[in-house]
């Protein structure tokens, strides 16, 4: 069988250079990994505001569209909202169970295949790591493997602050945090990352592949940029896009258990949109459908 995926390979080999493996892939968790339905997605800080009543969540709200939109620089929204808000540190329990329920279809399964394929996978968020530990936790990701900014608190669970040292908490902080990951060589190039707002396109050249994501919050200006635009709310796309066309013939021939699964990112690929630079990526996936197709008619 190993011969046969070696000799199909063949006819995608034009396009081989840029259908690639990609070892690290950084995953955005508001409105990407976590939402409710399309053009219902999750922002952690806006339930935040919810809980301080519909005044405070309405002007939250507002900021929170400006900024992911990218009509105003990251930290300025940050601490704009906050001081709006001062969540108190008991409320953050209720945030991390809305995460749980409603992580995107397909997260864990897909994680699992990555993973068992080499793929590296971090969570990437401007939200807060004070609820997202049982999230990690629940996708089989190691705490030291998120990266998101830190709500501080007095001994009485009163908000005081953000740490305004890390890396995330500033305008361009996800391009920032990557940089110093990758010199401090804990992740390893070529990098994917995947998110539903414009600090994952801002990452650029930093990153090889930038994912829009917009099965939950569909934002123009990340459409326009993002190198993928996935439409759907699901994560199986991304092991079409992570994994090179040799992996993805073993899951078609080897893995008869994963066959519900690619179907599925078969499926909902063919709704993204795919800017000019990734074209032959485009093709690539295209020609691994039709083998997809022909094996299991």
């Amino acid at each position: 069988m190993i011969e046969k995926i070696g000799q199909l390979e063949n006819k995608s080999k034009l396009y081989s250079l840029e259908h690639k493996f990609y070892p690290t892939i950084m995953v955005d968790i508001d409105s990407c990994l976590v939402g409710y339905r399309r053009g219902y997605g999750i922002e952690g800080i806006d339930i935040l505001a919810l809980m301080q009543g519909q005044k405070v969540e309405k002007a939250v709200i507002e900021i929170t569209n400006n900024a992911m939109g990218g009509d105003k620089p990251f930290d300025e929204a940050l601490s704009e909202r906050l001081n709006i808000i001062k969540p108190k540190e008991k409320q953050l329990a209720k945030v991390e169970k809305i995460y749980l329920d409603n992580i995107v279809p397909n997260a864990l399964k897909t994680f699992n295949i990555l993973k068992n394929m080499g793929v590296d996978i971090s969570l990437l968020s401007g939200g807060f790591i004070n609820m997202m530990e049982k999230l990690a936790e629940h996708l089989g990701i190691l705490l030291d493997q998120v990266y998101a900014n830190e709500l501080l608190f007095d001994k009485n669970g009163d908000f005081v602050d953000f740490d305004r040292e890390n890396l995330l908490s500033k305008e361009g902080g996800k391009k920032l945090q990557i940089e110093k990951l990758l010199e401090e060589k804990k992740i390893a190039s070529p990098i994917a990352i995947v998110g539903d707002g414009t600090s994952e396109v801002k990452t650029a050249p930093t990153t090889d592949l930038r994912i829009g994501f917009g099965g939950f919050a569909q934002r123009k200006k990340v459409e326009e940029k993002a190198d993928v635009f996935l439409t759907d709310p699901t994560f199986a796309p991304l092991i079409l896009l992570l994994l090179d066309p040799t992996q993805i013939r073993q899951i078609i021939y080897e893995q008869p258990e994963n066959k519900e699964i690619l179907q599925k990112a078969f499926d909902s690929i063919r709704n993204a949109r795919f800017n000019n630079r990734a074209k032959n990526l485009k093709r690539s996936i295209d020609e691994l459908y039709n083998e997809f197709a022909h094996f299991n008619y």
